[in-house]
């Protein structure tokens, strides 16, 4: 385990409970084994050395062959925006945050209704996305409702080119089937400009999810094998429930997560030595009072964390769907959770923190959320910068020059640097109660939705280019009229 770095850190796990935990894992692999539905999959397995019974699905990767595939991947990689532009660098411990992921339903911003989404909510999310400075990227943030001009087999492809028409940022791409996932990236290699140029300069990362516990379906192969012969990032891991479809104990799920994780990555650098390659679970809680999952509480946190951990010590990326509530409503609860799952989940170090928006546990899409989860990540933000210590920093001239009794209000350093050392909130208040009255007592929720409605009044996003547009357009008028 390397020793912490020169920024804010944290460690949910010791260096003897991560080997102990990674021990399980393997051996989770080793001896209980995985399902895999394929037999190009099982095939891939058995040449490289893993072994199973005559007639069976289970499939046991033994230790020797995790280690190989753990070796030929990256520790990092680039993610680009649309204009093929460096803006992510995921790995070790940069900390991004963005919004997702594949809500069924949105909060109406005008109305407060909640309601299935649309076009012009995936657009409008863009919009409000390419606005937020905090905000670094995005999962498919909502699942588009089908209608007589969009069908079904069609409407995730008319989602994606909406919210790709209306942000630069990267995109997290989730497809609710291997032949979407594919529209899905033939469509980003119609923006990129060819297959080649989305290999090199990727603004897309594959978003699938291992079915727990340890079962490799044939949608989810075809997926990590898409993305692994297209060279473009991919998210190994799962969503099983502590409870439910793992272990109650946090160990326990840990140890599931982490063997999902790794038959992930053997399936991705099994089909392509090298490939790009993100640990990341969705860890939920199964509430045995309720029946309901959890994706807030303190334990799905912690476990988030200690993935996080894993990842460091596997020296991988790591993703945390992490920045969302169970709340129903932008009250109380809901920045209460995402404080504590953003700033939780940085000081852990990971890279990529997703979900921002999301409550109802991520049924529904809030943009009121999103606004405030941009506050809270910009606060974290800068707390994550941590303390510059150099001759500069530490202003000994100017303390001699101002001497005791003095005041630095007025002084050359003082100028010259509380811009850049002191954040600035956007709708937090920090006026005296006589201001803040003659401004109208205005409550946060108050404060979000002005800047909610003075982005969609005023921000103008940057389109897609005019050939593009077409190209993808009737892209998906020949995916609309396929089954006719």
């Amino acid at each position: 385990m390397n020793p912490l770095p020169d920024v804010p850190a944290f460690r949910m796990l010791s260096a003897e409970k991560i080997d102990r935990i990674h021990e399980a894992a393997i051996q989770v692999l080793a001896k209980t084994g995985i399902k895999v539905a394929t037999r190009e999959a099982i095939q891939l397995l058995v040449d490289a050395g893993c072994s199973k019974a005559s007639g069976s699905d289970i499939v046991q990767i033994p230790p020797k062959v995790v280690q190989a595939c753990l070796a030929s991947c990256p520790s990092k990689f680039t993610l680009y925006d649309r204009e093929g532009r460096a803006c992510l660098q995921v790995g070790e411990r940069t900390v991004y945050a963005g919004m997702g992921t594949t809500c069924i339903y949105i909060r109406d911003h005008v109305s407060g209704e909640r309601r299935e989404a649309d076009l012009a909510d995936m657009a409008l999310v863009g919009k409000v996305l390419e606005a937020l400075p905090n905000l670094d990227f995005t999962a498919t943030p909502l699942i588009v409702k089908p209608t007589a001009e969009i069908p079904q087999h069609a409407a995730a492809q008319a989602g994606f080119q909406v919210l790709t028409n209306n942000t630069l940022k990267p995109i997290l791409a989730l497809g609710e089937d291997a032949s979407v996932l594919k529209d899905m990236l033939d469509m980003a290699a119609i923006v990129a400009g060819g297959k080649d140029a989305l290999r090199k300069k990727p603004f897309v990362c594959v978003f699938p999810s291992i079915i727990s516990p340890l079962i490799y379906d044939a949608d989810t192969l075809e997926k990590i094998f898409m993305a692994a012969d297209l060279g473009l990032p991919v998210r190994c891991g799962s969503a099983p429930l502590s409870g439910g479809t793992a272990p109650v104990t946090p160990a326990g799920m840990l140890t599931t997560c982490i063997a999902e994780c790794l038959g992930g990555i053997v399936f991705s650098q099994l089909r392509a030595p090298g490939a790009p390659v993100i640990i990341g679970n969705t860890p939920g809680i199964l509430d045995m009072r309720t029946g309901n999952p959890s994706y807030s509480s303190p334990e799905y946190n912690m476990i988030n964390m200690a993935v996080a951990d894993m990842a460091h010590f596997y020296n991988l990326p790591v993703l945390s769907p992490a920045a969302f509530s169970s709340g129903m409503d932008v009250d109380l609860q809901a920045p209460l959770e995402l404080m504590l799952s953003i700033y939780s989940c940085s000081l852990a170090g990971s890279n990529l923190i997703t979900h921002v928006g999301g409550m109802e546990a991520a049924m529904t899409f809030s943009l009121e959320l999103a606004i405030l989860g941009d506050e809270i990540t910009g606060m974290v933000k800068r707390i994550m910068a941590g303390i510059k210590v150099d001759e500069e920093a530490l202003a000994l001239d100017a303390i001699h020059s101002v001497g005791p009794g003095g005041q630095f209000l007025t002084d050359a350093h003082t100028l010259q640097h509380f811009r850049r050392e002191q954040w600035q909130p956007t709708i937090l208040n920090r006026c005296a109660i006589d201001q803040w009255r003659q401004e109208g007592s205005k409550q946060t929720r108050q404060l979000i939705r002005e800047k909610l409605n003075t982005i969609i009044a005023t921000h103008q996003p940057i389109p897609l280019g005019e050939d593009v547009q077409t190209e993808l357009s009737t892209f998906i008028h020949n995916r609309k009229h396929a089954n006719q």
